[in-house]
């Protein structure tokens, strides 16, 4: 209950700190991001929120822009509400442990596919016909919602087609 989470949240303190007894904000992000976690991930809301605004005091106080630290009481109150995900993340626990790995696999394959110029854009269809065929892009969200992208992925682009697989996947769901 609560008195383990504050166990592990003193456990993460103790791993992150520095010989100052402070912890870095960005290190603290820099090894969420690692493991394929967005900060602004929903789950991570309360978190975000609390390092954001504590962040910024600092960076007034201090008049600079540089990177903020906290200390042990501080640290505990931000993460405290999304503690259980922390521990997660922290622990390796996620469905691919080892996301670096997992993202530079997925590089390799991008950079395999990305001169295969074979094929056009559907002119049938006046959106897809629009496209200029040399945006390439790859995303990927685990169940975990570790989340890969690679390539043009912020792009817009007409769904059409690649709904049918999402679609094929929520009928056979559905039959089960």
């Amino acid at each position: 209950g609560i008195a383990r989470a504050r166990e592990v949240d003193d456990l993460l303190f103790d791993l992150l700190a520095d010989a100052e007894g402070l912890v870095s904000i960005s290190k603290f992000w820099g090894i969420i991001k690692e493991t394929g976690i967005r900060p602004k991930d929903v789950r991570l809301k309360e978190t975000y929120q609390k390092f954001h605004a504590v962040q910024k005091e600092i960076q007034q106080m201090e008049g600079t822009s540089a990177n903020a630290r906290v200390d042990r009481d501080t640290f505990k109150e931000c993460v405290s509400d999304n503690i259980v995900l922390i521990a997660k993340i922290f622990k390796n626990g996620m469905v691919i442990p080892e996301f670096e790995d997992f993202s530079d696999h997925m590089k390799e394959i991008f950079a395999s596919c990305k001169d295969n110029t074979k094929g056009a854009p559907a002119d049938y269809i006046p959106q897809l016909a629009r496209v200029p065929p040399h945006y390439w892009g790859v995303s990927a969200c685990t169940v975990d919602g570790q989340r890969f992208s690679h390539g043009d992925t912020t792009m817009q682009f007409c769904l059409q087609s690649t709904c049918k697989p999402l679609n094929y996947a929520l009928a056979v769901s559905d039959m089960d």
